[in-house]
């Protein structure tokens, strides 16, 4: 490992436990026992620091479910969709997020176009296939579900997060993805998608 990789997982290391804000440049040069001058060699700002440590994350998120879902048909895929736990997702961290937000903002608003934009093109062709192979609705508008499929999923991230006040009992998050699995695969399979799905469903029990 690198100089400036050993600084960006003490940075990450140290975000988690304690958020983006309150950690500084000193104390990440500390922990590593190096100069501020070395770390501005690798890094121009702790700004530069925090894009960079996003885009990594991301790489490193997708790198990792493509390897669990290697092999999969594509009703599989939808599946493992559902059922992938992430290594660590630290966008998922409510501060984390907010620090984000809030004090990286243009940081926060290009990942996000970012996760966007690699999911539509992800699930475009992954899409396209579902329709040419049949099991996927053959009059689905997948421009229109992709852009929904999005949005849902970022309100649902905000839900558990706490950002999202909604009315009633609390909704864990389990529930919320079982609930949001439900809905996809009902607004995207097509009768012989149905029976794939649950024919692999059983196959993996």
């Amino acid at each position: 490992m690198d100089m400036k990789e050993k600084i960006l997982e003490v940075s990450r290391a140290l975000f988690v436990k304690r958020g983006v804000r309150d950690v500084n440049v000193d104390e990440i040069c500390r922990g590593l026992g190096i100069s501020k001058k070395t770390f501005y060699q690798y890094y121009d700002s702790k700004e530069d620091l925090v894009g960079i440590m996003v885009d990594d994350h991301l790489h490193r998120m997708m790198e990792d479910f493509m390897a669990d879902i290697a092999g999969c048909s594509t009703v599989g895929i939808l599946s493992k969709a559902f059922s992938h736990t992430p290594k660590v997702n630290i966008m998922l961290d409510k501060k984390i997020a907010e620090d984000m937000d809030r004090y990286y903002h243009d940081v926060f608003v290009s990942h996000m176009k970012k996760s966007a934009k690699l999911f539509k093109e992800t699930m475009a062709g992954y899409m396209a296939r579902g329709i040419e192979e049949g099991v996927f609705r053959k009059d689905l508008d997948i421009q229109a579900t992709m852009v929904n499929f999005i949005l849902l999923h970022r309100e649902v991230v905000r839900y558990i997060s706490g950002d999202c006040i909604c009315e009633g009992r609390k909704v864990s998050a389990k529930a919320l993805v079982a609930s949001m699995a439900d809905m996809v695969r009902h607004t995207i399979l097509s009768e012989k998608g149905w029976e794939e799905y649950d024919n692999y469903e059983k196959s993996v029990e």
